[in-house]
């Protein structure tokens, strides 16, 4: 709320409506001041007046804080168990001992001793227990945190010392993508190898990031009505107040490019989608970690679906701009990649009865600039008689690694300063190019590796995926796909053969001793 084109402020409520309690409740006193300050033009009045309406029993408690000073609490408290696990996976903290010394060098700290019962903890006293009451309460708050963060599989106490606390891929995802120790344990319980796309949505607007997602007054008969018009419904008899049942709205109505009942939805999509691409990310990285190769392939395409606010089932020509219509599908008839060389000339006559010649020039860049990847890749490795590179399909040894070595080649004709930015119709913030290859076997449904590339893509980029091959003898049919996050319709996919025999002792030392040479060599570098 801004009242920046007034001298004036007029708040009119100190409350709102809480979808989760189904009541309305105060606004934090710092949103209240904050409002007050919006009274009066920036760089323009001298002074401004701002009028708060509230209940005659709450007048003196305002009068309270808004005229004596307001002191600044911790909020550390309601996210510890996130701090502490991002303080045990970065290695500041490795044990419980380490997490208490943690809190005395923090402003939680200072604020516990100067206003205890703010954060539940008895006041302090001049006695000989005020120390013990003290490490008491930060030994409960600690313990508990560490508890939640154990049942959510991400630390474990090592068996040996039993004390030293160690992270896990959970708790390391979770910090890299700063999304809650909560959203972590359940895409871990809910991710399944068959999960379908409604299933994937349902799981990502479950996330705990999304619990705070404002459910205003009367939004929840809105929701009834907007239930009519997504394209996956719920299975289960929705909970209408529910905010993760609002952001599963929010996503399919993206997606669907559909029109709000309301302007506040605007905002609250923004909110949702500020915070889903790295939720996603997360999910990506949990998936690989577990070998689900069908499942990252889904959330690999749902991120590009978010980018372009498009299913992956509409014809893929709707990502266009300035093309929304379905009609336009029978003036095409190319798939997306087919049309990135076509003629202005040829455009034009398809699209003048239809579009103004400056939306045709849009259309035209937008193809100029879609990325035309041309990529080959062979296979290198030790073999009996030494190390080779060779063209696939190959024998190869069993349990035995070796590196698919990609060649890749942008033949776009546009500009190389113009690599970098991914081009969208729909994604107002700026947004670079990035490659995600995958290695799978689609007979097993296992993900085998997985390499996100960042770089920019030029004339000529080679890229190494590293492997190890199965102990089972015998031919495998893998299948190596090459996959944006941003567009849609423009993966590749290749399937090859490649034939195991039995391990090789020659070659596995081979191997180590390549390995071995090559960190040798790091080290030196390091020195000189």
């Amino acid at each position: 709320m801004s009242f920046s084109h007034v001298p004036a402020g007029d708040h009119g409520s100190t409350e709102y409506y809480d979808g989760k309690t189904h009541r309305y409740v105060d606004f934090p006193i710092t949103d209240v001041l904050q409002m007050m300050g919006r009274a009066g033009r920036p760089q323009f009045d001298d002074s401004g007046k701002a009028v708060i309406m509230v209940h005659d029993v709450k007048k003196n408690f305002y009068k309270k804080f808004l005229y004596e000073p307001f002191p600044v609490e911790s909020s550390l408290l309601n996210v510890l168990a996130d701090h502490l696990n991002a303080e045990i996976v970065s290695g500041t903290i490795s044990s419980k001992q380490e997490a208490l010394d943690y809190l005395t060098w923090t402003y939680f700290f200072r604020r516990l001793l100067v206003n205890p019962s703010y954060y539940n903890m008895e006041p302090l006293s001049n006695n000989t227990n005020e120390q013990q009451t003290l490490n008491t309460y930060l030994s409960a708050i600690v313990q508990r945190s560490l508890d939640e963060l154990i049942r959510a599989t991400c630390i474990f106490v090592n068996e040996d010392d039993q004390r030293t606390l160690q992270a896990t891929v959970h708790a390391r995802i979770a910090s890299h993508y700063y999304i809650s120790y909560r959203t972590i344990h359940m895409f871990a319980q809910r991710v399944t190898s068959n999960i379908t796309l409604g299933e994937l949505i349902d799981v990502i607007s479950c996330a705990y990031e999304y619990a705070e997602m404002p459910v205003r007054h009367n939004e929840d008969e809105l929701h009834k009505t907007m239930i009519d018009r997504i394209r996956i419904p719920f299975r289960t008899q929705p909970q209408f107040d529910s905010p993760h049942l609002k952001a599963n709205l929010l996503i399919q109505y993206h997606l669907s490019r559909l029109e709000f009942p309301r302007i506040d939805y605007v905002t609250d999509l923004k909110s949702c989608l500020d915070q889903i691409i790295r939720i996603i990310q997360a999910l990506i990285d949990l998936c690989a970690h577990k070998a689900l190769l069908s499942p990252c392939l889904l959330c690999i395409h749902f991120l590009q679906m978010i980018i372009q606010s498009r299913w992956i089932t509409d014809p893929d020509i709707l990502t266009l701009p300035h093309i929304t219509d379905r009609s336009f599908t029978h003036i095409f008839s190319s798939h997306l990649c087919q049309l990135i060389d076509i003629k202005h000339e040829t455009l034009t006559n398809i699209l003048q009865s239809h579009l103004t010649s400056t939306q045709i020039d849009d259309i035209y860049e937008y193809l100029m600039r879609l990325p035309q990847i041309e990529l080959n890749f062979n296979i290198r490795g030790f073999w009996s008689t030494g190390e080779e590179t060779r063209q696939l399909p190959t024998n190869v040894h069993a349990d035995q690694e070796y590196t698919l070595q990609i060649k890749l080649k942008r033949i776009n004709r546009i500009r190389r300063n113009e690599f970098r930015q991914l081009t969208t119709s729909s994604v107002n913030k700026p947004k670079d190019e990035s490659w995600i290859f995958i290695l799978g076997n689609t007979d097993t449904g296992e993900l085998i590796c997985i390499k996100r590339f960042n770089q920019i893509i030029r004339s000529h980029t080679t890229v190494s995926l590293s492997f190890v091959t199965t102990n089972i003898l015998g031919r495998q049919r893998l299948t190596l796909y090459f996959l944006s996050d941003g567009y849609l319709a423009l993966d590749q996919q290749y399937d090859f053969i490649i034939d195991i025999e039995s391990p090789s002792l020659q070659t596995q030392v081979n191997t180590e001793l390549d390995s071995l040479v090559d960190e040798l060599d790091k080290r030196l570098a390091a020195l000189q």
